[in-house]
């Protein structure tokens, strides 16, 4: 009887949305999050939380397994909330002119992240080696976006030259890499400013706008 009542439940459940229930299903069972039908977790329970924070609508989850080594650090991002799983080292993410925003360790750890509209990067502050999987959560409508920073070079109307940097050397890219960008809201910056995109795409070499810099490349 049991499997005939899942069997007619299932039944009205799509592809998609079932393999998203399994593998949400998965991701809070891998970290100790007892769910209802569940009998209690022998280990202790890694993240427990209740937020209203996550993107409405179609929402997209993907995962990535990464490593970084000590000083090591991510470009910008523009995103989404995250669940980060950090399995050794420990974690800060930083925003606008290094203001950190979130901290995560030491390792074993699981914590929530929902940086909102606040551009950000992680980096490994610390000796040892990072590593952590990372859960993505987006709207389909806007995914996270790797963004990039530069040095202006030159504004024509809507239209803006930058010299791209290179976050890992608080430097430019070697040999240089200009870019043309297309902005849809005109910033107010100038030649010589340093600059990190807002939702770069790189398939159209636009963004929405781009942010003055303090320093390189925070």
């Amino acid at each position: 009887a049991i499997m005939n009542d899942i069997k007619k439940t299932m039944a009205f459940v799509s592809g998609r949305t079932l393999l998203r229930w399994l593998s949400l299903s998965m991701i809070l069972g891998l970290h100790g999050v007892v769910l209802a039908h569940d009998t209690p977790a022998r280990n202790p329970t890694m993240l427990n939380i209740e937020t209203e924070e996550l993107p409405a609508g179609r929402v997209r989850m993907t995962s990535t397994e990464r490593t970084h080594p000590p000083g090591a650090r991510t470009p910008f991002h523009t995103s989404g909330p995250k669940v980060v799983h950090l399995m050794a080292g420990s974690l800060n993410a930083y925003g606008l002119n290094g203001k950190r925003l979130f901290s995560c360790g030491p390792a074993p750890r699981v914590c929530f992240f929902n940086p909102k509209d606040e551009l950000w990067f992680f980096k490994n502050d610390f000796s040892e080696p990072m590593r952590f999987m990372l859960v993505a959560i987006d709207s389909v409508s806007h995914l996270t976006v790797h963004e990039l920073v530069g040095e202006v070079e030159s504004v024509s109307g809507q239209r803006i030259l930058i010299n791209q940097g290179n976050v890992l050397n608080s430097g430019f890219l070697d040999p240089p890499r200009k870019i043309s960008l297309s902005v849809s809201t005109l910033p107010q910056v100038s030649v010589g400013d340093l600059v990190v995109t807002r939702r770069y795409q790189e398939s159209t070499q636009s963004a929405e706008t781009l942010v003055k810099l303090g320093s390189k490349w925070q």
